[in-house]
């Protein structure tokens, strides 16, 4: 017969472990923790669906089970098998966390797992303090329209360095093929990165390299949360789901780690969220109230040459030109001016990557005016800049009334993610338009009851960026889609096209621009296909009581593989009395020698 200590330390470790583990189980039901919103967000689950198709971000072979993903892990972290606590232990820190600290309430033992990759990405990259940075859109890239969100981490080692890094959910777009690069991020999803980088780094390559505008805002979070959203980010370092620019992308990867620091944001994940609706629904929830401005480049220089205007900042080009490197250090030492002396420190740091001014003199100039460091540049106002996260939401419905050729119409359209140039886009850095798989119908009341596609557009932006005399400026457009064209007998018909144009905006006040562009389109409709052009002038003004005006005018040759052109005017006045919601009124004329053809429209366009 054994004895009984020995028969005790046989069989107790085990029958221990399955008795903790069924009481932790047990526990976890009794909080319906299954249903938690933070274990939703950590799971990235909304919508009745799991965002993640990655099979190795779950435990439980039962796919997309809330509960099946609860008890899988809670038995992991009870088993005595090493091997399995050391795997769970460095693939899921956040979950973990969130259960030790869920049963812990509750009095329930939970054992203390160790993974040393994770300890080590925590002192490597520690989040003492985290931050939401938005970086505004990209006006050259026809797939980074809507802008980028990703995390700041702020921390420090353990030899008291200060450390920064930046954690970014991503795809690349290595193909020229611009049309094969939308339908895929669109629809069939391209390969998508998890980064870890120096901070410095990631907001160099955007405001020098891209032009775009950075906007910190400090997480307000305890530091439980903090500390969750930190280890769940080291859970998606090996995440292999497709990126999707209409599903799983920037945008939703950063809110579900931002409801983590407030569940309730859950609530507002609905058919899309751009990287803007980030923002704008931390903002709503008060998980972020402060920012910080990073302007680009591009920027400052535009901004403190309006300041000190075109004469005084040709002069100083002109002196900075020059051969004389005694007439750059007399400049150096009177620009006591703070705004002049921000327009040469942001004009030295483009010179440095794209030379166009200065080219040779860039070493004289940059240690006349640097080397001084007792005259600091102009601090900007950060309350005077418009708030990137008001204005109206990125989808939009739209009922209205439409008459042509004679009928009556009714129209409904449907975009998903938009902006358009009739929108107010005081806040952005330059009037544009994007729209992703819009749609629009026309449906005829009378006897025939016609139902008429107006529009299908897969994929389509236009960005009016303002020429500016020192950084330069191109306007372009591109769009992939179905849309009516014309007959030289200006009879209508329906053609699958992809258009591009290129083009400058002259922009002659802050409430008016005026633009020109050169615009290609390969088409098919009416079993032919074709090759056009159609040159397009037009302006967008801004006016009182909250209305603008948007009107252009095209030639359109080669349609239908016609020899001939029509011509093309549209005008649209709108009413921006609010985010969620703007009444408008267009009218377009298409003619030419064989006739005409008018079409008035009123309607209605809600934001959501």
């Amino acid at each position: 017969m054994l004895p009984i200590f020995l028969f005790i330390s046989l069989i107790s470790p085990s029958s221990c472990a399955a008795d903790q583990a069924q009481i932790a189980l047990k526990t976890a039901e009794e909080l319906n923790l299954a249903n938690d919103p933070t274990w939703k967000a950590l799971l990235h689950y909304a919508r009745e669906r799991c965002f993640v198709t990655d099979p190795k971000y779950y435990l439980s072979p039962v796919e997309c089970s809330l509960a099946s993903e609860l008890e899988s892990l809670i038995e992991g972290i009870y088993s005595k098998d090493k091997n399995i606590t050391g795997d769970i232990s460095c693939r899921f820190p956040a979950r973990i966390k969130f259960i030790k600290e869920r049963l812990s309430s509750k009095g329930v033992a939970v054992p203390n797992l160790f993974c040393p990759d994770f300890v080590d990405y925590q002192e490597h990259a520690p989040a003492e303090r985290i931050s939401l940075v938005f970086a505004a859109e990209n006006i050259t890239h026809p797939m980074s329209m809507m802008g980028h969100v990703f995390l700041k981490f702020n921390g420090r080692s353990k030899t008291g360095e200060d450390l920064e890094h930046a954690a970014s959910f991503f795809t690349r777009f290595s193909s020229v093929n611009i049309p094969a690069t939308i339908l895929e991020a669109l629809y069939f999803g391209m390969p998508a990165f998890f980064a870890l980088m120096p901070y410095d780094e990631q907001i160099q390559s955007y405001r020098s390299r891209e032009g775009r505008n950075l906007f910190e805002y400090p997480i307000i979070a305890s530091e439980y949360q903090t500390e969750l959203i930190h280890a769940h980010v080291w859970e998606l370092r090996t995440i292999k789901s497709p990126y999707l620019f209409v599903g799983y992308n920037c945008a939703t990867v950063v809110y579900f780690l931002m409801s983590l620091a407030n569940p309730m944001l859950l609530d507002e994940l609905g058919l899309w969220i751009s990287p803007i609706d980030v923002v704008r629904y931390s903002k709503k929830h008060k998980v972020i109230d402060s920012r910080t401005f990073l302007p680009s480049l591009d920027w400052q220089t535009r901004f403190f040459a309006q300041q000190i205007g075109p004469t005084a900042a040709d002069k100083i080009i002109q002196t900075l030109q020059g051969q004389d490197a005694r007439e750059i250090q007399e400049l150096a030492k009177s620009t006591n001016n703070s705004v002049n002396r921000s327009f040469v420190e942001a004009l030295i740091q483009r010179e440095k990557l794209n030379p166009q001014y200065l080219k040779d003199n860039i070493n004289k100039v940059e240690e006349a005016f640097l080397a001084d460091r007792s005259k600091e540049p102009a601090e900007l106002e950060v309350e005077n800049l418009k708030d990137p996260t008001t204005g109206p939401k990125s989808s939009r419905v739209t009922f209205g009334a439409t008459r042509f050729d004679n009928q009556n119409y009714a129209k409904l359209e449907l975009v998903p993610a938009s902006h358009s140039l009739t929108d107010d886009n005081t806040r952005s850095y330059s009037e544009s338009a994007l729209e992703i798989g819009s749609i629009s119908l026309l449906f005829n009341p009378d006897e025939n009851r016609d139902l008429v596609l107006e529009k299908l557009n897969i994929y389509g932006m236009q960005s009016l960026v303002p020429y500016d005399r020192y950084i330069g400026g191109i306007s372009s457009r591109f769009a992939i889609g179905i849309q009516q064209e014309w007959t030289k007998y200006l009879e209508p018909y329906t053609a699958g096209h992809i258009t591009l144009g290129l083009g400058q905006t002259l922009q002659a006040s802050a409430d008016a621009n005026f633009y020109g562009l050169i615009n290609v389109a390969a088409s098919y409709g009416d079993g032919r296909g074709m090759l056009s052009y159609f040159p397009e002038v037009g302006l967008t003004l801004y006016e009182i009581f909250s209305m603008k005006t948007v009107a252009n005018y095209r030639l359109m040759c080669g349609q239908h593989g016609d020899t001939g052109c029509y011509q093309e005017a549209h005008a649209t006045q709108s009413l921006l009395w609010s985010d969620e919601f703007s009444p408008y009124l267009g009218f377009s004329n298409i003619w030419n020698k064989q006739g005409s053809s008018q079409k008035y429209e009123l309607g209605l366009k809600f934001y959501f």
